[in-house]
């Protein structure tokens, strides 16, 4: 049982640093002109008005990308350790 509480600690631990380097790079000035960028190239907040399949696939994979760096800088660490751990506990 030891060997799992040490992957769980490693996991989060990669979770928590990840978290930290993505809020480093996207919080910096710098960071926050990317992000921006991003959104305005993802068309967020507009709405991509097409009806080709293959537009609207890259459109939302594009906007996915954006969405996720948002809520990983949103993202209460206690609760990440908190779902990471329950997740462990489930298998």
């Amino acid at each position: 049982m030891i060997p799992m509480m040490k992957d769980l600690h490693d996991l989060i631990n990669q979770k928590l640093i990840l978290r930290d380097a993505y809020k480093k790079v996207f919080e910096s000035p710098e960071g926050k002109i990317v992000l921006q960028h991003m959104m305005k190239t993802a068309g967020i907040p507009k709405k991509q008005c097409t009806t080709e399949a293959q537009a609207l696939l890259v459109q939302e994979g594009k906007q996915f990308m954006v969405y996720n760096i948002h809520f990983i800088l949103n993202r209460d660490p206690q609760v990440l350790v908190e779902e990471i751990e329950q997740q462990y506990k489930e298998g």
